[in-house]
């Protein structure tokens, strides 16, 4: 029968635990210089440096923490507000996926500057590119009938809405 005294359980399962670990968890100003790059656009060629705009860093980290269970910033223009919604969008996919809703400002951002700076970072961490796979081709939205981009899919959702869209129910899925 089955010799009890060699039970094999014990040592499998500790194996098993050693291949399963979890990365541990970083915070999203230590996961982004990781897995982004400053393009040659901006004039800062390299890694993502969080610290240009130090009074987003405790926003972001505040918005991971699980702690709270809304996170408001009261900022000004042109302090990095995007950069870091997309660390924190990065760092939750990559390392505790999640369903996240963005809310942009206007159907226009969203099209325009925020989609494409998402993509670029989906396709930047190795992390989220492996999730995503290969990107679909662009199709038609039955609902409204404007183009959508081919989006990835992670092991979160990311829907994108801008503001008062839930007027007309407008609602772009990546």
């Amino acid at each position: 029968m089955f010799d009890q005294t060699k039970d094999p359980g014990a040592g499998l399962m500790r194996r098993f635990g050693d291949l399963i670990r979890a990365p541990a968890l970083t915070t999203p100003d230590a996961w982004a210089p990781a897995n982004r790059i400053y393009g040659p656009e901006t004039g800062l060629q390299g890694p993502r440096n969080p610290y240009l705009s130090p009074s987003m860093v405790p926003l972001g980290r505040a918005a991971v923490s699980g702690l709270y269970r809304r996170v408001v910033g009261v900022t000004g223009a042109q302090t990095g507000k995007t950069d870091t919604v997309l660390d924190v969008i990065g760092q939750r996919l990559d390392q505790r996926p999640t369903p996240i809703l963005y809310v942009g400002p206007s159907a226009e951002f969203n099209r325009d500057q925020f989609e494409p700076r998402l993509r670029r970072m989906i396709d930047e961490s190795a992390g989220l590119s492996e999730q995503a796979g290969p990107r679909p081709a662009r199709e038609e939205d039955p609902q409204n009938g404007r183009r959508r981009s081919g989006a990835p899919r992670l092991g979160g959702v990311i829907n994108i809405i801008e503001v008062g869209s839930g007027r007309d129910g407008n609602c772009g899925r990546i």
